[in-house]
């Protein structure tokens, strides 16, 4: 603490621990005005203008050396001015510490499983909801879930099928068939990974507003998605039968598929969702390479084009994996068990990605709030 005098007044320094400059004056004389100027070395940091009060707070941000000018005006405007000794201030180095309640991953998956598994009923209510409410607001409704997609199917069947390939048809099945059997299933893909990304951001409402099960936004978010994904699939079996192809047992391997779908993209939405509550710029990210993406994948061309090295690094793809499964029940005759190898990577894969997506989401869920 510094004192600094003059005839009349005295002013009284002090520097708190948490960077309050604090000045107060003593032996205060009646109808008397005052100012007080921050300075650090010869430079003016922050002035506080003339005023009743006898005390002021300055914040000190930068380290270096401060004294404080003080300035008293009495009634018959005489002005009195006194300086105080230098006060240093060094900041106090940043400690940062290891958290004690680290997120064990284990408990942390648990933690988020079991959440999910005991709001599954809230969670599809809510899903349904948000589903039957999507285009509400428009004449066609619902309509347009089916409407949008075949207006892109159209686009790409007339630049790709007949355009590009002339109406060739791929391993003795018709192109269009061929393009739609990934199509259909890319379209669920990229509905699931732009709404699961940014499903905890899109309901911050609920988070600031009501105690909620997070855990069961994101996932929630893919059901929605799953559900337009199946109005879609009727689509394409109508055109299997109209182009003559007869329903077989192996047509059911899609359900596998649908079920490694659902794991996957809401182990990632757990992911993303936690990742864009922390920084909104990773939810740009995700949708500039969505675009990438969808042309990295062969859904409009055949991998046999590509060198060898390349269909490898390709084939590491999860969203290929669907594309292929969707090809190789519907158009092959494959099923999803004589491709071994690749269901017991893809599904390690899905759940370290669903381990790592529930500890981020146990480790910051508590945190919304302020990233909000």
């Amino acid at each position: 603490m510094e004192k600094m005098n003059s005839e009349i007044f005295h002013v009284n320094l002090a520097l708190s621990s948490d960077n309050r400059l604090l000045v107060s004056c003593s032996e205060v004389k009646p109808n008397t005005s005052y100012a007080f100027i921050l300075c650090q070395e010869d430079r003016v940091v922050n002035r506080l203008d003339f005023s009743p009060s006898t005390s002021a707070v300055f914040w000190i941000v930068q380290e270096g050396n401060y004294h404080v000018k003080a300035v008293a005006v009495q009634p018959d405007n005489t002005r009195l001015t006194a300086y105080s000794n230098t006060v240093v201030y060094q900041a106090a180095p940043i400690i940062i510490e290891k958290s004690a309640q680290t997120k064990n991953p284990l408990r942390s998956t648990v933690t988020v499983l079991t959440e999910i598994g005991q709001n599954w009923e809230r969670m599809l209510r809510l899903s349904l909801y948000d589903y039957r409410s999507r285009d509400k607001d428009s004449y066609l409704g619902r309509i347009w879930s089916v409407l949008n997609p075949l207006i892109q199917v159209l686009t790409f069947w007339f630049v790709f099928g007949l355009g590009i390939r002339g109406g060739r048809p791929v391993d003795g099945h018709p192109f269009l068939l061929w393009m739609l059997c990934g199509l259909f299933p890319w379209f669920f893909c990229s509905s699931a990974i732009v709404t699961g990304n940014a499903a905890i951001y899109n309901k911050a409402g609920m988070v600031l507003r009501m105690r909620y099960p997070l855990a069961t936004i994101p996932v929630g978010a893919i059901l929605v998605a799953f559900f337009e994904h199946i109005v879609i699939i009727l689509i394409l079996l109508v055109f299997l039968l109209f182009y003559g192809y007869t329903p077989s047992p192996v047509w059911l391997n899609v359900i596998y598929y649908w079920g490694f779908g659902l794991v996957f993209f809401s182990a990632l939405a757990l992911v993303t969702s936690t990742l864009t509550m922390i920084a909104r710029d990773f939810q740009k990210l995700i949708n500039a390479l969505i675009r990438l993406l969808f042309y990295m994948t062969p859904i409009l061309w055949t991998i046999d084009s590509m060198p060898e090295y390349s269909r490898f690094l390709l084939s590491l793809n999860p969203i290929l994996y669907l594309v292929n499964g969707y090809r190789d029940s519907l158009l092959y005759g494959v099923n999803f068990w004589e491709h071994m190898g690749n269901l017991l990577f893809f599904w390690c894969f899905a759940g370290g990605l669903l381990v790592l997506g529930c500890t981020l989401h146990d480790k910051y869920r508590e945190h919304f709030n302020d990233f909000l």
